[in-house]
């Protein structure tokens, strides 16, 4: 062993970013002369000729900044003369004091007005990360390294002001931020056949819009009836709670070469978004291949994706079923090989003042190892539906030459 680091920081921040100014102050909607409001008389009404001022936004005088207490524990060890390297994090977070806007409250009516912003919310993280490496000079010609990175973060929600009456399944509390919510569906491959199917099926709030083809969902809570009350939260949130990410490299006499990978897994696909654009019908509306290829028929009842039918009825209730499409991947982000111009090439480069000449052919997302397909590997993902397919992530290939002079 040739080092051993310990490591440990603890220590407070706070930001205000998100939260509005002037929220400790009470402010006030004045209301003109002989504009709509007070009315005097029946049946026939007379506006009142003096403007009136009424309460508006009701002040918080605790209004402050959001709070986060990070700490974290760290070890650093590298062994075999430094060849080998190897980095360890485990870290957690404390956010207390998070704004919530008045309409993130939930207030009973008997309060008389509307819920008032406050800093009550209420978050724990914690995860780790890893990174070692192998560094190993075999010869003077010959050379290579190893190294492998990996993170894992999850977050929990502890207080977002849930109805203390609201089910478990519906609260934000007890899951991640920002955890993907739906419908489910009866199966993966739970149509509604028939008109009969859907007359002998639990009903939605608004069944205008269904139609065969269109996917069995849950009733979760089994009322009797489909709405936003059976939306369930899924497994995972959007964002990968796992990522890593493994390289290579070796060096022979000029020659060099090296590939990186990236990859994710634990993470929601989201809703079920298929289609971008208001309907089929639409001018604007865009259908991936995928999804034509594998549309419910009624010779055809085993496929993967829901009817197709044009109109309006892309957002109704029939799209809004969950499935949870993989979404895990392996990708090769990067590989290169390349070559360091030398020997009697040299003299030619000494001529024209070039005192380093290198060769390069480099590519850029070049493979992927997964059952992911459209958009879902991006690094930054879309969440609305009218933008869901993003143009897809590039292969680039690249031949280059890097002088010196």
């Amino acid at each position: 062993m040739n080092t051993l680091k310990f490591r440990y920081s603890n220590g407070k921040v706070g930001s205000d970013a998100s939260i509005d100014r002037w929220l400790y102050t009470n402010s006030y909607i004045v209301n003109p002369a002989g504009g709509t409001g007070m009315e005097f008389g029946a049946p026939y009404t007379v506006s009142s000729p003096y403007p009136y001022r009424y309460e508006g936004t009701i002040a918080n005088p605790d209004i402050q900044w959001e709070t986060s207490h990070k700490i974290d524990y760290g070890i650093e060890a590298a062994f075999f003369d430094n060849r080998l390297l190897f980095t360890y994090d485990y870290f957690t977070e404390h956010r207390s004091n998070i704004f919530l806007s008045g309409g993130d409250r939930v207030l009973p009516a008997y309060y008389g007005a509307d819920p008032v912003a406050a800093n009550v919310g209420e978050v724990d993280i914690k995860g780790w990360e890893i990174e070692t490496e192998f560094r190993n000079q075999a010869s003077r010609s010959f050379g290579y390294w190893f190294k492998f990175g990996a993170s894992y973060v999850i977050d929990n929600v502890i207080f977002k002001g849930d109805p203390e009456l609201r089910p478990d399944y519906q609260k934000q509390e007890g899951f991640p931020m920002d955890i993907v919510r739906a419908t489910l569906n009866q199966g993966e491959h739970s149509f509604y056949s028939s008109w009969n199917d859907i007359y002998n099926s639990v009903g939605t709030e608004n069944n205008s819009d269904l139609l065969p083809g269109d996917f069995k969902t849950l009733d979760y809570n089994a009322d009797g009836i489909i709405n936003a009350d059976d939306n369930v939260p899924a497994d995972y949130p959007i964002r990968p709670q796992h990522t890593y990410s493994p390289s290579a490299g070796l060096s022979y006499k000029n020659f060099s070469a090296s590939v990186s990978f990236y990859g994710v897994y634990n993470l929601s696909s989201g809703l079920n978004w298929r289609y971008s654009g208001s309907s089929f019908g639409s001018s604007v509306a865009r259908i991936a291949n995928h999804y034509v290829d594998n549309i419910w028929s009624p010779e055809n009842e085993r496929f993967g994706e829901d009817a197709m039918n044009a109109s309006s009825r892309f957002s109704s209730r029939g799209r809004q079923g969950f499935i949870n499409y993989p979404r895990y991947y392996l990708r090769l982000e990067n590989a290169e090989i390349s070559y360091n111009i030398t020997g009697q090439n040299a003299q030619l480069l000494e001529k024209l003042n070039i005192s380093n000449a290198r060769i390069s052919l480099s590519g850029n997302n070049l493979l992927m190892f997964s059952p992911v397909y459209l958009d879902m590997d991006k690094v930054s993902q879309l969440s609305n539906v009218s933008n869901r397919h993003m143009y897809p992530v590039l292969r680039r290939v690249n031949l280059g030459m890097h002088l010196e002079f």
